[in-house]
């Protein structure tokens, strides 16, 4: 097998929910940033490249009055999605197998445009039809998300990846291009120059975890085509978009420095915020970006302020909560331990500051939001924190648990049933209440 022959028939893209692209979260960053982005509890939502569809269902089963469209080129593909809808009865979307060219303006307008995964993938002239789609069909105030593989830091992938393009030649089968190519990480990794394993060493890891197909479509594809930041924002010009922010509000600034590197690395770029991520990117090694983007017509506010802060609502961070992170200030670790106690739900802004909406504490949870310890959304997450039946329990569930115990929540984070809460709902069991305490615990019990 060469690497032109891996498509999504021969072996299918895994299946995966990328919280990231959940439409209140898209819509919450536009509005913090001063866009009068659209309600997504009412949205038209678009994937270009939806895969198996389990992100986009994850996204309809929370937000069932938004509409969502999904688009994979590959039959095969849809034909997964088609089946997972169906056994999960969630009817406020619909997956089409063509390519992105193909859409037209009686498409009609959408909110939000997902395109996690493709990008970087794709030749140049799919690119630029991409790019041409969300300019004709994101709606005024909408906004895209484009994930793609960034330079410099895919410098150093590219070792790895033409490692396993020069040995998996002649792979005659998708499993023998995973089992070569698995074999051939475990050999390597103790090989490469003592100073370039820690850069090296833990994509190695990373890759040995994952399923094969993960693997060949990752790196092993035929068209890889990482971008300077830079040049990704040439080519929003081109098409009459430009850049609002990056889904992890916090790696848009070099918060990681001391106060004296942040400021030259601020002069360094003359003011620009874009001439700052791009050296933050090259200081950073960046591999990776999800970028959001909207019409060149829309004019974001980069100056925070924190009036537009107040009709939001926060939740804490799924990584944080794995974090010992420390506040500086009393009213911040007060602020990150409420929305933790509330988590996986949210909290207004005015709920959690309980009335005290003064400048200094939403400056406070503006700095929690840039530090990526805080989510935006722009509506509370539906879920419930005490039931005692299973009528409320997320259809997506019901369909997956035969498959396995990880699923997604209504946040679309990735969570694992506990081995008891798993055999139960399998076997159509009597719940205990820790039982049904633990499916509100992890986001799976619906409004």
């Amino acid at each position: 097998m060469t690497k032109s022959s891996i498509n999504y028939n021969d072996l299918s893209y895994p299946n995966y929910v990328f919280s990231d692209t959940h439409p209140s979260r898209l819509a919450a960053i536009g509005r913090f940033f001063g866009l009068d982005s659209p309600n997504s509890q009412k949205a038209r939502v678009l994937e270009i490249g939806c895969a198996g569809g389990l992100n986009l269902l994850s996204h309809a089963c929370a937000l069932p009055n938004a509409k969502f469209v999904g688009i994979d080129a590959s039959s095969e593909q849809i034909k997964a999605a088609l089946e997972l809808q169906k056994l999960a009865g969630i009817t406020n979307l619909e997956f089409l197998c063509q390519k992105v060219e193909s859409l037209q303006a009686s498409s009609g307008e959408f909110d939000y445009i997902i395109c996690h995964g493709v990008f970087s993938w794709v030749s140049k002239h799919v690119q630029h039809e991409i790019l041409k789609t969300c300019r004709s069909l994101l709606s005024e105030n909408g906004i895209a998300y484009i994930s793609y593989n960034t330079l410099p830091g895919w410098h150093i992938q590219r070792i790895i990846r033409d490692a396993l393009l020069y040995r998996s030649q002649g792979a005659s089968s998708a499993e023998d291009l995973g089992e070569i190519s698995k074999e051939f990480l475990n050999f390597s990794k103790d090989l490469f120059p003592k100073a370039a394993q820690p850069l090296l060493n833990p994509t190695i890891e990373h890759l040995l975890k994952t399923p094969d197909s993960y693997l060949a479509h990752e790196h092993l594809a035929e068209e890889n085509t990482p971008l300077y930041f830079h040049e990704f924002l040439q080519l929003l010009q081109q098409h009459g978009l430009m850049y609002l922010a990056e889904s992890e509000l916090g790696s848009m600034i070099p918060k990681e420095y001391e106060p004296e590197v942040q400021d030259k690395i601020v002069e360094l770029a003359g003011g620009s915020l874009s001439k700052m991520e791009q050296y933050c990117d090259f200081f950073r090694l960046r591999q990776f970006r999800k970028t959001l983007i909207c019409r060149d017509s829309c004019r974001p506010q980069r100056q925070l302020d924190p009036e537009r802060l107040k009709p939001l609502y926060l939740t804490a961070a799924k990584s944080h909560l794995s974090k010992d992170y420390k506040c500086k200030d009393e009213a911040g670790a007060e602020n990150l331990a409420g929305l933790s106690k509330k988590f996986p739900g949210s909290l207004s802004v005015n709920d959690l500051l309980e009335g005290n909406q003064n400048s200094e504490s939403l400056d406070k949870l503006i700095e929690l939001v840039m530090l990526d310890l805080i989510e935006l959304r722009d509506s509370p997450c539906p879920m419930r924190v005490s039931v005692s039946g299973l009528e409320s329990l997320s259809p997506l569930v019901n369909a997956l648990i035969k498959f396995g115990n990880v699923v997604p929540n209504l946040r679309s984070d990735t969570v694992a049933l506990s081995d008891s809460l798993h055999r139960a709902l399998q076997n159509g069991s009597s719940l205990s209440q820790t039982q049904y305490a633990e499916l509100c615990a992890l986001g799976l019990m619906r409004e």
